[in-house]
This record gives C-alpha cells, structure tokens and sequence, in this order.
C-alpha cells in the first residue's frame, strides 16, 4: 500500500526527553566508568541526530519526491519511508543515497517461509491469520520480507529487512534505482515477483558482497 504524503512523526517518531534522563542512581561500576546506558541512542535516533530532524521534516513534507509504503493503513510501524535523498526505515536507520556505492533488493538470505509466501501469494496481509501449521506463528508478517543491502564507499555492508506487498515492488524498485541511477545494482529480479531462488545459496545478494 502506497502513500503519497505522510506525517513526519509517523516516520522519526517522538522525542521522548525522559529516556535520556537519570530515572535512578547509577551503580557502582557505571559510576566507575561514567557510564549511563540509559542515555545511549539508537542507530535511529543517531542518524536522525547526525542529519537533522528539521531536514528531515522538509524532506518528507516534499510532495514531489515524498513515498511510503506499508502493508496495512493500521500498522504505522511497517513503513518504508524515500525521500529526495534518504530512505528511511523506522526505528532501524535512515540511509543517505549518497552513501551507496551498490545495492539491492534481495530474497531473505535463509527463507523458511518461502513455501507459505507462494501458497498466499497476492492474499492481502492479515496480522489475525493463524496457519494451521505449527511453527509458522509469525510467517504472516515474514512472507513479506525482503532486504535492501548496500556497500558503501568504505566497503561495509549494510542490510535491512523490510516489509512490503509484492504488488508493490516493482514500483519501489523503479523510484529507488532512479535515486540510486550513477549506482551498481544487483536486486534479484525474483525479490520484485515474490518468488525464491530454488537454492538460497543462489542468492544475488552473495555475489554483491564479494
């Protein structure tokens, strides 16, 4: 399900200022070694630091290049989030195109639930579907997984699960390679029809990291 406009708390969240706040007396040894983990940020929270909230607001507040995605209206935490120039992933990271030197969109590197996400291939999510298999609780969520993977200049590499209807792949994968257009892709073309690789090994996702 895709979304042409977005309330920017919906995808930075709230500062919450009592988290960084001291709720107790610290112990002996983080006293020892000035140390509050209370008061250690997310990679989120991180970036959002590192870049700017405030530039973070005009960037998803910018109508033209404004997209997110989520497999249910109700569900805000499923977002996927591109702007002009970053893609944010709620509560995981925001990723600066810039940064990327390749990338892609690949398959789950070990996906146990490839059988179950073609048996309900184009069923719309359903968070109060049970399987009535044992072990496959949370495979509704799962069958759409997929991950975003990229290199940066350093050669570090950089990998996302993130959720999205097969529907709309191929219209994410557009919007983003045209963002990503001077970079070196690799995105399994499987990964954008909902189907899997008969050997997980064969992967693309293994050759990008060589």
């Amino acid at each position: 399900m895709r979304f042409d406009s977005i309330d920017p708390q919906l995808a930075l969240g709230i500062v919450n200022r009592s988290k960084y706040q001291q709720e107790e007396e610290p112990g002996f040894l983080d006293k020892l070694f000035h140390k509050n983990r209370k008061n250690e940020a997310s990679p989120f929270e991180e970036a959002i630091e590192k870049i700017g909230r405030d530039v973070l607001r005009q960037e998803i507040q910018d109508d033209e290049y404004i997209l997110a995605y989520t497999l249910d209206e109700n569900r805000t935490d499923l977002y996927v989030v591109m702007t002009e120039n970053y893609l944010i992933i709620p509560d995981k990271d925001i990723i600066s195109f810039e940064d990327v030197v390749r990338y892609g969109l690949f398959n789950e590197l070990e996906p146990d639930f490839s059988q179950y996400a073609e048996d309900r291939l184009n069923i719309p999510y359903d968070p109060t579907f049970k399987s009535e298999y044992e072990g496959e609780d949370t495979y509704e969520l799962d069958r759409f997984s997929i991950l975003f993977s990229y290199v940066d200049r350093f050669g570090i590499c950089y990998r996302y699960t993130i959720y999205m209807d097969v529907a709309d792949r191929k219209e994410f994968y557009e919007y983003l390679s045209a963002r990503l257009e001077d970079k070196v892709d690799w995105t399994d073309p499987l990964v954008l029809e909902g189907r899997f690789e008969e050997d997980p090994l064969d992967n693309p996702y293994y050759k990008m990291i060589r």
